[in-house]
């Protein structure tokens, strides 16, 4: 259990403690992702098409292919979470505190590319400069977000097996599912969508199981993070003063 205290002052004095447990919390989120991705997968068997006028309006909003859809929130309010959590470890932890705010900022980053899409500004320069124009790299965002986790795992390799077993495990299995999504799927869906299209059954099924892995990756790693705070036995006060 990871204990939270809010105080708050304000010509007077209020507290709220407030017991975090990991497992349920998971949980939740896990069943969030799942529901999102139940919906998306029903409404693209039923039309096939999210482009279908069908869909124009408020059917669109499930489209886990969009910016400006509910599950784009929601994924990126899951990677936020991570992000305020790995803050919190950072404030609460007397070592490794430039790793912990590191992956906060990189969280925050895959937050902020989740919604603007921020790595499809890179396809077209790269597959220019890579001369790909189909095949399985056929989204060639990919090549540089390799390399990038390429390079953020030998950095942080040493960091993550520093921590209690449990924890590191628990992580990297999050850290495989996560890039399973990420990474793999969004190979299987470019290549995909260079033969047939982005408007067939098949890449919007396999955009619901990126997203999928993507939601439960970072489902996972919050509970290790909030696991990780509740075994230190953690306790965090927040407080906030109103002054006129």
């Amino acid at each position: 259990m990871l204990h939270y205290l809010v105080t708050c002052w304000y010509g007077g004095f209020i507290m709220h403690n407030f017991v975090l447990r990991p497992k349920p919390i998971a949980a939740a989120l896990f069943v969030g992702a799942l529901i999102f991705t139940l919906i998306h997968t029903a409404l693209t068997l039923f039309v096939g098409d999210f482009n279908a006028a069908i869909f124009h309006e408020p059917l669109a909003l499930f489209n886990m292919n969009a910016e400006a859809s509910i599950p784009t929130w929601y994924s990126q309010f899951l990677l936020w979470t991570a992000a305020g959590i790995l803050f919190v470890v950072g404030f609460t932890t007397k070592v490794y505190k430039r790793h912990w705010f590191g992956l906060g900022a990189v969280f925050v980053f895959l937050s902020m590319d989740e919604g603007a899409a921020i790595h499809e500004l890179t396809t077209d320069p790269l597959r220019d400069l890579l001369r790909i124009e189909t095949g399985l790299l056929y989204y060639t965002w990919v090549v540089l977000y390799l390399a990038a986790a390429a390079v953020l795992a030998l950095i942080y390799i040493r960091f993550i097996l520093a921590l209690p077993r449990r924890t590191y495990v628990v992580i990297i299995i999050a850290a495989t599912v996560f890039v399973a999504g990420a990474i793999g799927l969004e190979i299987l869906g470019g290549s995909i969508a260079a033969n047939s299209g982005e408007t067939t059954t098949s890449y919007s099924l396999s955009v619901a199981a990126e997203e999928f892995l993507e939601m439960s990756g970072t489902t996972i790693f919050i509970y290790a993070l909030l696991d990780y705070l509740a075994r230190q036995k953690t306790k965090v006060l927040t407080s906030f003063r109103v002054s006129d």
